[in-house]
C-alpha cells in the first residue's frame, strides 16, 4: 500500500511540470518535419519550374531528378522546421535531354551549390540561397 501511495504521489507530482520545458508555446503541437525519408515535387523556381523531384534518404543522402538526369549526394540539415542546409552534389547521370531540357537541367543543378537554408511551411518546402528560391510540395507523407 505504501508503494502504491508513493507511486501515485510521484505521478501526480510530475503532472504540473508536464509541458513546462521553457519551449515557446507558439510551437506547441507543431513537430519538426521528418525530411528523411521524403520525396518532393518542384512547383516553382527562380529559373522556371520544370519536371523535377527531390528525395531525402534516411541515410543522409539526397537525389534530385531533373528532366532526364539524376543528381545525388549528401544533405546536411537539422531536423527542424527551418534552418541551414547543405546539399553536396557528388555525382549525376549525364543523359542527353534535348537542347532545352539539358540546358534547364544544367541550370537547375547549379542552384544546389547556392542553397543555404530551408523552411517548411504547411505542405511546402522552400530552399533558398543567393539568387535561388525553389518551392516544393510533398509527393509522399513527410510527417507534417
Amino acid at each position: 500500500m505504501r508503494t502504491l501511495l508513493l507511486l501515485a504521489a510521484l505521478v501526480l507530482g510530475s503532472l504540473p511540470l508536464a509541458g513546462c520545458d521553457g519551449a515557446d508555446s507558439s510551437d506547441a503541437g507543431s513537430e519538426a518535419p521528418l525530411l528523411r525519408p521524403s520525396t518532393w515535387r518542384l512547383v516553382s523556381s527562380d529559373g522556371g519550374a520544370g519536371p523535377s523531384t527531390l528525395r531525402f534518404s534516411e541515410e543522409g543522402g539526397f537525389s534530385a531528378s531533373v528532366v532526364c538526369n539524376t543528381h545525388f549526394g549528401t544533405a546536411t540539415f537539422p531536423e527542424a522546421v527551418r534552418g541551414p542546409i547543405r546539399l553536396n552534389v557528388q555525382g549525376a547521370t549525364r543523359a542527353y535531354c534535348g537542347a532545352e531540357g539539358s540546358a534547364y537541367a544544367t541550370r537547375f543543378a547549379r542552384t544546389f551549390a547556392a542553397v543555404r537554408s530551408y523552411a517548411v511551411d504547411g505542405d511546402a518546402l522552400t530552399l533558398q540561397g543567393d539568387g535561388v528560391r525553389l518551392r516544393f510540395e510533398p509527393m509522399e507523407t513527410v510527417g507534417l
